[in-house]
């Protein structure tokens, strides 16, 4: 692909030429008011995937933004994508065909096609089913318990619930984890001092699924209660990277 930098630039002819927005990942954004609000589906297309953010509301007067690393309905996604093609904002939910379309046309124009996970389970013992093999646990205050990972009122936010060697630089994962009960929100993120953007909460019980970029300062997987004192059950934590449809094997 070709890049322009100056005007002094030129083409070489007969070579594809791809227009496309580059954010820093640091504070750009692009933003689009709605004088009639929005209610429906945004599908953004880049150069290294696709991907469908369903169920967008805005209110009339507001405004739709896209970055610094997240769509609306799907935080730290826009690493994953990388430059981004094009934007089609379908102010209804869209049906499959209609979504492969769109994403087949931008992809004649140098985008990939939609992000899925690629199979291949990253994670040792998400399931927990007879200990915490493969896990630690700062202070020993996760424990196993009937299947699942439990902390009792934590003495500590820093009580991570931790899993070694799983990312690899420059990737985008999809978490998977079901959180059983909790009376704090539930935190994970990759390496200890990740990007406060690229942490990942969750409040309510139920199973949760979010996107997880390595933005931080290693390959390890930290969970913990955000609050110091409360307590938590976990369970089926899953992570598979990212990779465009296409490259499915």
């Amino acid at each position: 692909y070709q890049r322009v930098t100056s005007d002094l630039d030129v083409y070489e002819e007969g070579q594809q030429h791809i227009e496309y927005l580059r954010f820093d990942g640091i504070d750009d954004c692009m933003t689009q008011t709605f004088p009639d609000g929005f209610e429906g589906d945004l599908i953004v297309c880049g150069t290294k995937g696709s991907w469908v953010d369903e169920n967008v509301s805005i209110p009339p007067g507001g405004e739709l933004t896209i970055g610094p690393i997240g769509l609306p309905n799907t935080p730290n996604i826009l690493p994953a994508l990388g430059d981004i093609i094009g934007w089609v904002p379908v102010s209804r939910t869209t049906t499959e065909e209609e979504r492969q379309r769109i994403i087949e046309y931008y992809k004649g124009r140098g985008a990939k096609g939609r992000l899925v996970p690629s199979g291949v389970e990253l994670v040792t013992n998400g399931t927990f089913d007879s200990d915490l093999s493969g896990w630690s646990s700062v202070n020993n205050e996760w424990v196993w318990n009937d299947g699942a990972a439990v902390i009792t009122a934590a003495q500590s936010s820093t009580a991570y619930l931790i899993h070694s060697a799983i990312v690899e630089k420059g990737k985008t994962y999809q978490l998977t984890i079901s959180l059983l009960s909790t009376d704090a929100p539930i935190e994970a993120r990759f390496g200890s001092s990740a990007p406060a953007q690229s942490v990942i909460r969750f409040a309510a019980p139920g199973e949760h699924k979010a996107i997880l970029p390595w933005l931080g300062d290693g390959s390890t997987l930290f969970i913990r209660n955000a609050s110091a004192g409360g307590s938590a059950t976990i369970d089926n934590i899953s992570i598979q990277e990212l990779i465009p449809e296409e490259d499915l094997s």
